[in-house]
């Protein structure tokens, strides 16, 4: 298989809030298990292990949904004006970091002077928010270039031969700082 080390990703992006100074950080998650979905567990893994290495204590808002526009709304607004406020959100992907945004945004929030967020994966329209999104780059093209080799060789080769040499591929990440965790 063709993966991106999702657990380092998730643990720099976490990094980055906390060298940005923030003390109170949510990770904005599914609600899955480690076999309803690998990426998920890792990234949660990162954002824990990160936590851990600061002295500090995870506390995740967990979606039970694929997310839509505004499907969480309601939870990011709760998230932002409930008793303990965060002053950093750590999303596992973009869509639901901006989701987020547009909640704080919604409430007055303003980013990243009292609220620093980082997403994962680096889509559109992060780079171009009102407040660009800093993320976790996953390189796509690498991704689809070894999978692409994997399968000619999947073809060429016995069922055998693939069976005693897997491979499998775990790609870098690489955070990409932008204005919403800090001043880019």
């Amino acid at each position: 298989g063709v993966t991106t080390d999702d657990t380092v990703g998730a643990c720099e992006a976490t990094g980055e809030l906390i060298r940005n100074g923030c003390r109170e950080i949510v990770c904005v998650t599914y609600d899955l298990s480690p076999s309803q979905s690998e990426y998920v567990h890792n990234r949660n893994q990162g954002y824990e292990r990160a936590m851990a290495a600061s002295g500090m204590t995870p506390r995740f808002l967990r979606l039970h949904e694929s997310p839509g526009p505004d499907m969480y709304r309601n939870d990011y607004i709760a998230l932002l004006t409930g008793a303990r406020v965060p002053d950093g959100v750590f999303c596992i992907n973009d869509t639901i970091a901006l989701g987020v945004m547009q909640a704080a945004y919604h409430c007055g929030v303003r980013m990243p002077d009292e609220l620093k967020i980082v997403g994962f994966g680096d889509m559109e329209p992060g780079p171009y928010a009102v407040v660009p999104l800093s993320s976790v780059h996953q390189d796509f093209e690498g991704m689809g270039f070894l999978a692409t080799q994997q399968v000619i060789q999947a073809i060429e080769s016995s069922e055998e031969e693939l069976l005693r040499h897997p491979h499998n591929h775990l790609l870098p990440t690489r955070l990409i700082v932008r204005s919403s965790s800090g001043v880019a």
